[in-house]
């Protein structure tokens, strides 16, 4: 689906029920077409599998639940400022 509609920013769930998130995070980092996409990890695993998963995939960054909608809306709205501006 991120192929066929390009989106401006991914939110992705480590705990998938019929997929590895970090195994997705790994594929969706690596497609040429999605290299620039932002992805966001959001998870209900320790903080520090969030915090190594994004280190060891270079993705943008992460939150852990349970949280606030204002937490995710800061994280979306500085994780496009800073794509927007690279």
């Amino acid at each position: 689906m991120a192929l066929r509609f390009q989106p401006e920013l991914i939110l992705l769930d480590l705990g998938l029920p019929d997929a590895d998130g970090q195994i997705l995070s790994g594929w969706l980092r690596n497609e040429p077409k999605l290299k620039k996409v932002p992805i966001i990890v959001l998870t209900a695993w320790p903080e520090e599998v969030a915090r190594d998963t994004v280190k060891a995939y270079d993705l943008d960054g992460y939150l852990c639940k349970p949280f606030r909608l204002v937490q995710l809306v800061e994280i979306i709205d500085t994780t496009l400022e800073k794509s927007k501006a690279a």
